[in-house]
Order: C-alpha cells, then structure tokens, then sequence
C-alpha cells in the first residue's frame, strides 16, 4: 500500500494463479475469497482491483462462471478484459454479460492456438466486430499486449483507434 501511495496509483490489476498452490476442484473458491479481502482492503483505501480473465492455458478465471464466482464474492473488483485470452466470441459475450470491462488488454490471436498476443491484423480476432457488436459503450483504458518493434505497435494502435471508433459516429 505505501508504495502504490507513494506512486499515487489509484489501480492495481491481478493476474490470477495458484501457484505454488497445488490445483484442486475449490481452489477458485479460495482465490475467490482472497481476491475479496485484498479487493476490500484497497478499496478501503481509496484503490481499485481489476482481475484479468485467462486463457485456456491457465485454469482460473478462463470460465466465464469462474469470473462470475469472483465477481459474486467481491462486486467490488473490477474486470480487465484481455481480448486475446477469449476462444470466441460467445466466450466474450458471456463474460462480458457477467461485468463490462473498464479496462482492456489487446492483442491479436488466432483461435486455433491456446496462447497468443500478435500484432492487430496478424490473427482471427475481428476487432471490429468486437466494437460495434460487443463493447460499443467501452471508454476504459487500453493496455496493448504487443512485444513488437515500435512501427507495428503504432499500426496496431491505429488499427484499433479504427475499429473502436467506426461505429460511434
């Protein structure tokens, strides 16, 4: 806490885990029930929790009704949606029916592979598709997962400036 307020960052975002844990059927119970303390200890202190679903290659907070559990728990937290980590875009409804993002992670993926964060344009991801059908009303930050060089960052940048704003003419 003294170093967020020494920063004076007002957010904090998790990347669920369990390790070193070992994965067991209630261990999304228990992540659950720590996300609600810590969520609740810095709301207390004026600093709001953003939880990020996962991909299928991580088991916790990949199923939409893992989030929900979560979300139940701690209606406090907040949703940071990676885009990348969806299956489709029925997985996106779902989730984003349990709680509408506030903040984005984006990347592009293909759909046949189980973890990818590519350059916008490089995958499946119809991004938009995504703004006019699925987070028309979105106007949360965005935190681009692209480890490229600068120029096919700045495309990416583009390519989504475009697709989030097509539609809200």
């Amino acid at each position: 806490m003294r170093i967020l307020k020494f920063l004076q960052h007002k957010e904090v975002i998790i990347h669920p885990s369990m390790y070193p844990l070992p994965v067991e059927k209630d261990s999304i119970y228990k992540l659950a029930e720590c996300n609600k303390r810590l969520t609740d200890y810095f709301y207390d202190n004026g600093i709001i929790i953003y939880i990020e679903n996962n991909g299928r290659l991580d088991p916790f907070n990949y199923l939409p009704e893992d989030l929900k559990l979560v979300f139940d728990y701690s209606p406090k937290t907040e949703l940071l949606l990676d885009i990348a980590h969806i299956d489709s875009y029925e997985h996106l409804y779902k989730i984003i029916e349990i709680k509408y993002p506030k903040m984005l992670h984006i990347a592009d993926r293909h759909f046949s592979v189980e973890h990818e964060h590519l350059p916008i344009g490089n995958g499946d991801i119809d991004f938009g598709l995504i703004f006019s059908e699925y987070l028309s009303d979105f106007n949360g930050k965005v935190i681009f997962e692209i480890t490229e060089e600068d120029n096919i960052i700045i495309d990416s940048m583009a390519k989504i400036q475009k697709a989030m704003y097509q539609n809200r003419r």
